[in-house]
């Protein structure tokens, strides 16, 4: 899925966070390695998922990557439910804001 996101995803300089619990450090930390961005200000365990989504539509982000096995899902499956998903594979999906 991270190749997928960096080669469909970069557009303009702009991140694409990893919206993400505390459980899902370790794949934090590899994706903000690959992605090459520092995204801790998208975690779901320090700020909440409103704070997340208007830093999200201030900076123009396009696009965020959801892991399958994150409670994120679970908290805001909701929230998550109106944006279209524009890739999926058994890891997660990636999400639109367009």
């Amino acid at each position: 899925m991270y190749e997928w996101v960096m080669a469909n995803c970069r557009t303009d300089g702009l991140e694409t966070p990893l919206l993400t619990e505390k459980e899902d450090y370790a794949d934090c930390c590899f994706y903000e390695g690959v992605a090459g961005y520092d995204l801790g200000e998208f975690y779901g365990w320090r700020y909440p998922k409103e704070e997340i989504f208007k830093r999200i539509k201030e900076k123009g982000i396009l696009y965020a990557v959801i892991l399958k096995k994150s409670d994120f899902i679970k908290k805001h499956k909701e929230a998550l439910e109106e944006y279209p998903v524009l890739f999926e594979n058994e890891a997660g999906y990636v999400i639109g804001f367009e």
